[in-house]
């Protein structure tokens, strides 16, 4: 670190105490802390004054600046700290012994000197890299984001689970056509028989044109040229026939009628819906149905003048690529605007100089974008809400959905129906207390549904989420991660580093035959007995009395290489961070921070200096409270949740492992001899040597199951004591059984199936450097788990890597394609692109190779990086020529 910040141009005189205490004539003592305490400034050069000795202690002398407040607030008295809900945060390494000790060494005047015009960093330990800042003006500070030009997206989001029925097809009741009716008949100039839809048009086409273009942004004879247009448009929007348009292109199944009944049927007799439910799933719409039909409904009302000929058909063809996007991805309106040719627009001004031709460009396309932002926002999207429910499934990760209302009505009856009579029961609105409630929606799985709730929604009176509210909270429960939770992990570092222990005694017991068991517990959160759970934490001793919530900064090292001319931003990321610190870890306190942090990553603390406190009835109380007033909403009908815990909310995650922690204490007793057992949220994995001791295991999750109410999914249980499996399947994970390797359980998946996989959302500049990264990170995510020597031999490694990189260059394939269509397909296939892709995955082979040869020798293996090289670049040529999309794009006899 300090040959780090020396390098630093903004920084002078970054040197140690002991250095400090050199310049100023006084012997060092021979203490470690002055050794690796480091003092430096950004303005002033080292100044020594006369030593004096002070009379006082340093906490004397705190106490009596204006620092007072800052650093010497009496956190030894509970009472006072409890009775202080918010308080300035305590840098209580000032006062230790050690700074004790420099105060009396270079007396006062120099110590005030040091505190005023410099940063003291104190390093945590001294094996580590990480280091405190206790005084002085954040080494680093977070910078305001500079406002850039992002183009504005069109919130694709919007058209994803309307509920809303209607008993006709076509637009919501209250759109802007209804809005200019009900202005006109308020207005009285003309008698309702009277109201035509010419009327109409002319009343409407006003509004949008006073609504979206109202900063001027056309001259008078645009608008005179574009309001017929958008009357035409108006007229025929009215006239549109949606009954015939919806039974000619997307009609209800055949069978409706008879799904109807079976519907009726199921919910009279109190049926298993299970197979009537992916019988309802079938009949979903294609992509392709819903794209002819919206675009003939746009080709109906559009008229020819609003865009000009080639550019509406443009827009047309690139409307399905709305219709087919994932989840989470989307477009913005300049996507569209950009492929059109804007002197082409009738209606615009006709003006134009092969000298301006670049501006003239980008104003004719901001004049545009109120436009499109008009037939998305009050058009095309209203259309998808009104006549189809649009929603992800289960097991189809991000691709979309799309239901007509009907089939979707049925699906929700049956879902309901199974609701309310097992964990759901129906309210009445004036029966709500809390001013929190979720919003319930239901999400297609095989043979069932997932009720997901979520708690973004603000209340009235706080104006805050229920999220957002139990923030404190998740900080306090966070604390679990670190300390041991029965067979909890909480992601891939503990379960490799599990793994990777439990294969070190499996070889030292000479690689004795493995049994394994994989288990998932039904319905896990609505299996939690509320009473018991805060049973459980009243008795636990995981908790503390009270809790300080501390804010800081960690500022840490990034891979650029080191230079002269760098800043600390070139150097350095930071990050805001929060954590829970119980008050009876005064080491922690005083430290001001819980993280974990690599030894050698070069890191800082920065405490933010302002703290709040929440005390263990508090914490009770609120997880009490929020339980036990579960509401959620759907539609107009309410619901309290009669069973379990709420799972939408940020804490519900961490109180279900903590829950079936405590239950599993009484397993824990009871089974003997060498097992590992794992449990991500509700996933079981077991691992034994022995067949008795799996048995074993079996049978005590009975036990449990029956005492504690909780229901083991037996259809998913899979194990083998009674037949040889050699791999088995574990949360992504495929384990080989005899030899303890593991593979990611994406290499049996199809490369069709990653295209649904990856939410592309590119930036507004696409730029050579990000493809690379964008390709480097696809390839290494979750790599250094999996290419590990201390759980796979080397030919597990290298099949690992081989998959790695043919997986991410597949999946880059998404971010090519929507680069293509935002960019346009002429600079795609021109000879440029093409040698620059090439060349990005030269440069990939490169550093990946690298990668892998630092991975290796972390777990003390060595592997040649020219023969890595060659596998990677094998493997890249194999998967480009067996891709067609790739084939066309990166010539691979050149890699």
């Amino acid at each position: 670190m300090l040959i780090t910040l020396q390098q630093i141009a903004q920084l002078y005189n970054v040197i140690t105490l002991q250095d400090y205490l050199k310049y100023l004539d006084v012997d060092p003592p021979k203490n470690i802390f002055f050794q690796n305490t480091i003092i430096c400034s950004e303005t002033q050069n080292l100044q020594k004054f006369p030593i004096k000795k002070p009379l006082n202690f340093l906490y004397q002398k705190l106490s009596d600046d204006q620092r007072r407040d800052e650093i010497v607030t009496d956190s030894r008295n509970d009472f006072q700290f409890q009775k202080q809900k918010s308080f300035i945060g305590c840098q209580k390494l000032m006062l230790s012994d050690n700074m004790e000790h420099l105060y009396r060494e270079i007396g006062e005047q120099n110590f005030d000197y040091l505190l005023k015009n410099y940063k003291i960093l104190i390093k945590d330990d001294n094996d580590s890299e990480t280091y405190i800042q206790i005084s002085g003006d954040p080494i680093m500070k977070i910078q305001p984001k500079q406002k850039q030009q992002i183009a504005e997206k069109i919130q694709r989001q919007q058209i994803l689970y309307c509920n809303h029925m209607s008993r006709q097809v076509g637009m919501f009741k209250k759109n802007f056509i209804s809005y200019a009716k009900k202005q006109i008949i308020k207005s009285n100039y003309i008698k309702m028989q009277q109201i035509t839809p010419e009327i109409i048009a002319i009343k409407s086409t006003s509004n949008i044109l006073d609504y979206f273009y109202n900063n001027k942004q056309l001259s008078p004879i645009e608008i005179s040229h574009l309001r017929p247009i958008l009357e035409s448009c108006m007229k025929k929007l009215q006239k549109f026939n949606f009954h015939g348009q919806f039974k000619f292109f997307v009609p209800l199944p055949s069978n409706y009628k008879q799904l109807k009944q079976e519907t009726k049927r199921h919910l009279k007799d109190s049926l298993n819906v299970s197979q009537l439910l992916d019988h309802l799933y079938l009949n979903h719409i294609p992509h392709q149905q819903i794209t002819s039909l919206v675009r003939n409904f746009l080709r109906e009302i559009i008229p020819i003048d609003l865009f000009g000929q080639q550019n509406l058909f443009t827009f047309l063809t690139d409307i399905s690529d709305f219709i087919t996007l994932l989840r989470f991805e989307d477009q913005s309106y300049l996507d569209y605007i950009k492929k059109m040719n804007v002197f082409e627009v009738p209606w615009l001004n006709k003006y134009f100089n092969k000298k301006k031709q670049r501006l003239l460009i980008i104003k004719k396309r901001n004049q545009m974008i109120p436009l499109m932002k008009f037939m998305f926002q009050e058009i095309i999207i209203p259309f998808l809400r009104h006549n189809f429910y649009i929603t992800e499934r289960m097991k189809d990760d991000w691709k979309l959905f799309y239901y007509r209302k009907e089939i979707w009505h049925l699906i929700l009856q049956l879902s309901l129906t199974s609701l309310t009579k097992n964990n759901f029961e129906e309210i009445s609105v004036n029966s709500i207390k809390t001013p929190y409630v979720g919003k319930l929606r239901i999400v297609p799985k095989p043979g069932t549904f997932r009720p997901i709730v979520t708690y973004n929604r603000k209340a009235k009176t706080s104006k805050i989420s229920l999220n957002r509210k139990l923030v404190d909270i998740k900080y306090i429960l966070r604390n679990l991660r670190i300390q041991p939770l029965g067979y909890s992990v909480f992601g891939n570092p503990e379960v490799f580093s599990r793994l990777e222990e439990f294969k070190k005694l499996w070889i030292k017991l000479q690689q004795p035959k493995t049994y394994y068991i994989t288990m998932d517990i039904q319905k896990c959160y609505d299996t939690i007995i509320l009473q018991k759970l805060l049973q459980f934490i009243e008795e636990s001793k995981q908790f503390s009395s009270i809790y300080a919530i501390n804010k800081y900064h960690i500022v840490s090292r990034n891979n650029r290489m080191l230079k002269p001319s760098f800043s600390m931003k070139d150097l350095f990321n930071i990050l805001d961070r929060t954590c829970a610190i119980p008050f009876n870890k005064p080491q922690l306190l005083q430290k001001g921070y819980i993280e974990h942090i690599q030894k050698n990553k070069q890191t800082i603390i920065i405490n933010q200096g302002f703290q709040n406190s929440v005390t263990f009835s508090e914490f009770l109380n609120s997880i009490k409270n929020i339980c036990q007033n579960n509401i959620v909403q759907f539609e107009n009908r309410y619901f309290r949740q009669t069973l379990g815990i709420p799972q939408g909310l940020n804490i519900s995650g961490i109180l279900c492992s903590f829950y079936l922690a405590n239950l599993e204490q009484k397993l824990t007793n009871k089974i003997l001899g060498d097992t590992l057992i794992m449990r991500l949220t509700d996933d079981y994995c077991c691992l034994a040597f022995s067949q008795d001791s799996s048995i074993k295991i079996l049978n005590n999750f009975t036990q449990i199951e029956k005492q504690y109410q909780i229901r083991l999914n037996h259809d998913k249980t899979q194990h083998n004591i009674e037949r040889s499996d050699r791999y088995f399947k574990w949360i992504g994970k495929i384990i080989d059984i005899e030899t303890l390797t593991l593979k990611p359980a994406f290499y049996l998946e199809s490369d069709t199936k990653f295209q649904y996989q990856i939410n592309v959302n590119l930036p507004t500049k696409v730029k050579t450097y990000y493809i690379k990264s964008k390709l480097k990170s696809l390839i290494l995510n979750q790599f250094k788990f999996f290419f590990n020597s201390k759980l796979n031999d080397k030919p597990t490694m290298i099949k690992v890597l081989k998959i790695f990189v043919h997986s991410g260059l597949v999946k880059l394939i998404s971010f090519l394609k929507r680069l293509k269509y935002n960019y346009g397909a002429s600079k795609l296939r021109n000879q440029g692109k093409s040698i620059r892709l090439l060349k990005i995955i030269k440069e990939i082979k490169v550093e990946i190779a690298a990668y892998c040869v630092q991975q290796s020798r972390e777990s003390n293996m060595e592997i040649d990086q020219e023969y890595l090289m060659r596998i990677i670049q094998k493997q890249l040529k194999k998967t480009i020529r067996n891709n067609s999309y790739l084939r066309k794009k990166i010539n691979y006899k050149q890699i």
